[in-house]
């Protein structure tokens, strides 16, 4: 159970911390999301893989890149 929690609040805060960086406005957490978030912790769980990885860490990297290539 400790470990599906840190799990889940890296998820948060990774979250956060994306959207604070897109938006420079503190983002609310759906309960929807929330249940996500939930979900990929609990599949890390099981799977046994407790790396930080997402699913669209790599869509959201290259368009990061490309707005501070463009600039």
């Amino acid at each position: 159970m400790q470990n599906f929690k840190i799990l889940y609040r890296k998820a948060v805060v990774y979250y956060i911390l994306k959207k604070l960086e897109d938006t420079l406005k503190l983002p609310e957490v759906s309960i929807l999301e929330a249940i996500k978030f939930a979900q990929k912790a609990g599949e890390a769980l099981v799977t046994g893989d407790k790396t930080d990885d997402n699913e669209d860490s790599e869509e959201e990297d290259v368009g990061t890149e490309e707005a501070v290539t463009s600039t």
